[in-house]
This record gives C-alpha cells, structure tokens and sequence, in this order.
C-alpha cells in the first residue's frame, strides 16, 4: 500500500487498491480475501486508481466505499453528505463514528503460548492469529492452524485491535474450590430468598386485590338490593295510593247518591271520623319511626333483630288480644335483654306502642289494637330498608 505523505497542509487518506473482474474496486489485501470468499471471483489485478477514504460532514463516520456511504445515509437519515477524510481528522473520523473498531474489546490470547510459538520460531503476529482463531486452547492446535493457513494472503497483515496478552490463572486449589462453591451456594440462596420475598410479596398484593374487588362486588349487591327494596316499596306506594284514589272516586259517587236520597249527613260523619283516625295512625307511625331510627343509630348491628322481636311481641298480642301471656313482658328475660331490653331506646318503643313498665314486666292490660298495628306496619316498613 501507498505509505501517507506527513505535509502540513491536509491531504487525503490514499491507498493502493486492487479491482475485481467483476468491477468491484478494493481497498486492500483483507478486503480482496472477503470478496472472494463471498463472490468466489479470484481474478484481481492491482489498480491505478487512488482509493479515497470519505467521510459523513454530519457525523465523522469514515465510509471506504460508495456502498457503505449509501448503507450510512440508509440507517441515519439526513447524513448525506460526504467529503474526503483528511490525514489530521483519521481519529476525530474513528471518534465521531462511534469508532466501532476502537470501541470493540481486543481478544485475550495466553502469554505463555505466545511466548513458546515465538520461541519455535514463528512471528508475532502469526503466532497471535493462530492463538485467536484456534481460541487458545493448546500449543498443538495452534501449529496445526498455522500449518494450514501459513500461506494466506493476509496472514502478516497487522491487527486493527491487536490481541491482549493475558497470563492464565492457576488453577483453584481443593480449599479454594470449596469456599468458591460456598460463595456460590450463598448467593444462589440469596438470589433464591430474594425471589421468594418478590412472590410473597406479589401474593400479598394480589390476596389484598382479591379481597378489595370481594368487598367491592359484596357492596354493589347490596347496593343493589336496597335499591330494590327501595323501588318495590315505592312501586307498592304507588298502587296503594292509585287504590286509594279509586276508592275515593267510588266513595265520593256514594256519597253524592246518599245525599240525594237524604243520607248524607251520616256518612259525612262517618267520613271525618275515619280521617281523623287515619290522622291518628299517620301521627303515631311518626312517632314510632322516629323512635326506632334512635335505636338504629345507637346499635345499628343490633336494630335488625330488635324489629323483629318487637313485631313478634304485638303481632302475638293482634291475633290474640284476650290472651294474658301475650301481654305481659319479663323485664329479666335474658333473651328479652340482649335482643330488646338491652338496647337504649327499646323500652321506650314498646312503652309508646301502650306498654306500662311495672318494675317486674312490661305489660297492657287493655290493649291499644290501632296503636300496636301502627307500631308493627311502620317497624315492617323500616325492615325493608335494613
């Protein structure tokens, strides 16, 4: 190859290259070798032609041929500018490209092969190729590469990276073996007791998630539920209050009838007198309403079970007004204390409902039948909504 000229102006990086029958222009002997081996051409002839190095004006990549400009500007778009590599710029070209030859990590090979090839009589060079192709394993693999390839074309070539001459570690003793695997053992258990930490870890989270969407899904249904309480109470509502209205149209018709045969004085009294009692009744639902929303507040886990012995208490004394028992309530009956007693505002519910307390029991000799009927519908009522 053309040795480079030092001047102190710049000039560009010429070499002598070599040219394939193909056309293919080569810059060197390593590049002529690959080209055969890929095309399998062998007929190469040196060339007069000046072989320029170029050089991306963008980032300082070095490209020998036009094919590997074109590749350049193909992976890096808008590095389409080239110009000729000047002698003072071969490393800020090799810095600026990312250097992939610089920045590859040159090849160990063992220093005492090295030195016994060198001592038989082999170059350098050649004993170093032969200790990295045969990847250094023994003296005799390293003859017999160097007897096969001896005559290569590139074979005293020099290295772009030349290879790092290493002295092979001695081998472990018994001892060092043993705290070896011992360090080993330690940190595969380690490593083991780490992912085990992660999975634990991960189970918790994903026993926490499993519990969150449980409780979640537990409230939409009841959710749910009380809506649909919500909407049978109101539709019930509704078709009693429909009911009601019909009923009056009827009524109305009756009374305009009996009031033009001269009856309608009777049944305008008897008409207040049924609102007044249905006045009566709406009155003290309030006042039993608002007794028992008292007893919710104060012992919400416990207002279910107290309704309902409560209603069992009147609905016993409704069907069965002469019969003593049912009128009478044991204040030291213990299922009476932990389901009713017990409870602030309990006594006073059923005191209300016509109850008198003696000291000894709860009872009512002469039974209030509208009170304790308005007692039980609006405790039933208060029911749906638990």
């Amino acid at each position: 190859l053309n040795r480079l000229c030092v001047c102190r102006t710049p000039v560009a990086m010429s070499a002598k290259s070599f040219v394939c029958g193909c056309g293919a222009q080569l810059k060197n002997l390593h590049a002529v070798k690959e080209h055969s081996e890929v095309t399998g051409h062998t007929d190469f002839s040196e060339s007069t032609e000046v072989h320029v190095t170029m050089k991306c004006t963008t980032c300082g990549k070095p490209c020998d041929t036009k094919e590997e400009q074109e590749l350049h500007s193909k992976r890096n778009p808008g590095h389409d500018d080239f110009q000729a590599l000047e002698s003072g710029d071969v490393s800020l070209g090799q810095a600026g490209a990312g250097a992939e030859e610089s920045a590859s990590k040159a090849p160990q090979i063992n220093a005492e092969l090295l030195q016994q090839l060198q001592d038989m009589g082999f170059p350098k060079i050649r004993a170093e190729k032969a200790l990295v192709k045969c990847g250094g394993t023994t003296l005799e693999t390293a003859i017999d590469w160097l007897g096969e390839h001896g005559d290569d074309m590139d074979i005293d070539e020099p290295w772009e990276v030349p290879p790092e001459a290493v002295v092979p570690k001695a081998p472990l003793t018994e001892e060092e073996k043993k705290a070896k695997a011992k360090e080993l053992q330690a940190q595969l258990k380690a490593k083991r007791d780490a992912q085990a930490e992660i999975e634990r870890k991960k189970e918790l989270d994903l026993d926490k998630k499993r519990r969150e969407f449980g409780k979640s899904a537990q409230q939409i249904l009841e959710d749910r539920r009380k809506q649909e309480v919500m909407q049978q109470e109101y539709e019930r509502k509704k078709a009693k209050e429909e009911e009601a209205r019909a009923k009056a149209r009827v009524m109305e018709e009756l009374r305009k009838d009996r009031l033009e045969r001269g009856l309608g004085a009777k049944d305008e009294a008897e008409r207040k007198q049924k609102e007044e009692e249905q006045k009566r009744i709406q009155e003290m639902r309030a006042e039993f309403k608002e007794l028992f929303l008292a007893i919710k507040a104060a012992h919400e886990g416990q207002c279910k079970v107290a309704a309902e012995t409560m209603c069992v208490y009147m609905n016993n004394i409704l069907k069965n007004p002469t019969e003593e028992k049912y009128r009478r309530i044991k204040l030291a009956n213990a299922a009476f204390q932990t389901r009713v007693g017990g409870l602030t505002g309990g006594i006073a519910l059923l005191e209300k409902a016509g109850f008198a307390n003696t000291g000894e029991f709860l009872e009512t000799q002469t039974p209030d039948l509208v009170r304790l009927q308005a007692a039980v519908t609006e405790l039933q009522v208060q029911l749906l909504y638990l």
